[in-house]
């Protein structure tokens, strides 16, 4: 037993327990898209500031937009967060909030936000761990913890965190701001027009890049990847089925998400969905072309 014991002990040493928080030199890229446009994230780790005694990174964000117009950019301005031991903190309002601890239990929470803008709902936002473990992403081992936004408050944040750099939301129905808190729906509320976002890839200095998309990690370079469709969705609001219309019939899949993000319904599908089942409120059609490129063209629509 002690031989097996100093075995798992060196193998852990070779392979080596992950960074609790970014290197130099720090990227993520995030596929976004929203009611007609689509496009990615980047944040990027520039350089350290001090803010409130802390010793914190800057990391800036740009936003790249595609239409038929072209390419465009626009540039979201700096992100600060700190580490210390387990926890990475992130700078809103002035204050330094709480954003993972990686070293907490199931059912840890805390607050990763207080709501100063909207007065809706709950002003403070509290998530709470519902799962914790580890993953081996280039040889290293990187702990994680599972999310879930448990206030009715306007931020929230949800999903799987993994040491070294944040949440990785795989599909766009987890609403966070890549891996900061983002928006969630909340009675009486207000319906926010927020950007849904899907992991692409990380990288820093000394992190070989985690692509599990397999897709390039550099922002699109034209608009030759995207369709771009003018869909006619009727009728608006609707109570039984949607309709859908497509100039070229190319129609493959549609998708129907929630103004929480979530994903509803997902059917193949050539002219018309199902909505008899879903409750009362405004959602968002996404549809996929035949040849599984997503069209530009998003649209709201009124359930009654």
């Amino acid at each position: 037993m002690k031989t097996l014991m100093t075995l798992i002990c060196c193998v852990l040493l070779t392979n080596g327990f992950g960074q609790v928080w970014i290197d130099s030199h720090a990227k993520w890229t995030f596929d976004y898209f929203n009611v007609a446009e689509t496009g990615t994230w980047r944040w990027e780790y520039t350089h350290d500031t001090i803010i409130q005694s802390h010793l914190s990174q800057v990391i800036n964000a740009t936003k790249y937009r595609y239409g038929g117009s072209g390419t465009s950019s626009i540039n979201y301005g700096n992100t600060y967060t700190y580490h210390s031991n387990d926890s990475v903190f992130y700078l809103k309002d002035n204050k330094f909030f709480l954003l993972y601890d990686f070293g907490a239990n199931i059912g840890d929470t805390w607050i990763i936000a207080i709501d100063t803008i909207f007065n809706a709902c709950q002003d403070t936002a509290i998530v709470q761990v519902v799962d914790t473990g580890n993953l081996i992403i280039n040889g290293n081992f990187y702990r994680t913890i599972r999310l879930e936004t448990i206030s009715e408050s306007i931020y929230a944040l949800n999903g799987l965190c993994v040491e070294k750099f944040g949440i990785v939301p795989t599909t766009y129905e987890n609403s966070n701001f890549g891996f900061l808190p983002g928006y969630q729906y909340c009675e009486e509320g207000p319906i926010i027009d927020y950007d849904l976002l899907t992991f692409r890839c990380y990288e820093d200095s000394s992190f070989p890049t985690f692509n599990p998309t397999n897709m390039d990690c550099d922002t699109l370079t034209s608009t030759s990847e995207l369709v771009i469709e003018k869909f006619n969705v009727y009728p608006n609001p609707a109570k039984s089925k949607l309709y859908i219309k497509s100039p070229k019939n190319s129609v493959s899949n549609v998708e129907i998400i929630d103004m929480n993000g979530r994903l509803i319904v997902s059917q193949q599908c050539k002219n018309n969905v199902d909505i008899s089942k879903l409750k009362n409120g405004i959602y968002i059609v996404r549809i996929i072309t035949d040849d599984k490129i997503e069209a530009l063209t998003m649209k709201r629509f009124i359930k009654q």
